[in-house]
């Protein structure tokens, strides 16, 4: 992943990062509601609520800036794009896509490309299907032709988009998991146990809200996991960069091995 370019994204979405956390903080506690304070994260922990995840998850990284060939942007999550990928670049968004495969739940992956009347094709199609889908509304700016990945096993392959006389592709990288991973990220992130201790509160409390942050596999394909959870339990990514708001979540072992499976289970937004 080009970090410069993620980084731009990032501050791009400084304002939708800061109007998520009026939102999430509007109950006047600072939690999410129903929920309890979190043990100091007022307002700004929670408003890293909204943006958990693909950090600046929704925040403005569809794929933020990975978008193959020198794209610059990513999407805006619930607030819109933000900067769109370069169009008079043939891309195939993101250039490195992640998934996950755990045998029990469906795990699916968009990816993008501004080349039209395009036939598909996955190198090994015992790791994954494709099938063209409809352009989403909310991210339509990030490419005219789009399809949908469905993961069939763990493993890594190559994805080829062909159209117009010119070829674009992607890596494609389905993490093998378990259900039960899966399963103590969905508690976690919806009703975690002891949600009135310190950082503790669900992650739906922000996440799920109207405007809440897109962390779905729109947003988080372009990340790998990680390069995510330590912006989810500490707000600071694998190579540094902070988030602007507070995002110092509690999660056990177990939830930490779990919360990245739930989220790529998760339907992509838009579609």
């Amino acid at each position: 992943m080009n970090l410069s370019i993620r980084h731009l994204a990032f501050r791009g979405s400084l304002a939708w990062l800061l109007a998520a956390t009026e939102a999430c903080a509007s109950n006047g506690s600072g939690a999410p509601p129903g929920a309890g304070s979190g043990g100091g994260n007022t307002g700004g922990g929670n408003t890293g609520g909204g943006n958990t995840g693909g950090g600046n998850t929704g925040g403005g990284n569809t794929g933020g800036g990975n978008g193959g060939g020198g794209n610059n942007g990513g999407s805006g999550g619930a607030g819109g794009p933000v900067e769109p990928p370069d169009m008079a670049t043939d891309y195939l968004f993101p250039d490195v896509a992640h998934t996950g495969f755990d045998g029990t739940h469906v795990f699916k992956v968009p990816l993008s490309t501004n080349l039209t009347n395009v036939t598909w094709k996955i190198d090994d199609p015992a790791i994954a299907s494709i099938t063209p889908v409809a352009t989403p509304a909310l991210y339509a700016e990030y490419g005219e032709t789009w399809a949908m990945v469905t993961a069939k096993k763990a493993g890594t392959t190559k994805v080829t988009a062909t159209g117009g006389g010119k070829t674009v592709s992607s890596m494609l990288v389905v993490q093998a998991y378990t259900a039960a991973n899966l399963a103590a990220g969905d508690k976690r992130y919806n009703t975690p146990d002891n949600p009135t201790a310190a950082q503790r509160n669900a992650c739906a409390g922000c996440h799920k809200l109207a405007n809440g942050a897109d962390h779905s596999p729109v947003v988080l394909a372009a990340y790998d996991d990680d390069d995510v959870l330590p912006a989810i339990t500490t707000g600071v990514y694998q190579d540094g960069y902070q988030l602007m708001v507070t995002h110092t979540w509690n999660l056990t072992d177990a939830e930490k091995q779990g919360i990245m499976p739930y989220l790529r289970s998760l339907p992509p937004r838009g579609f």
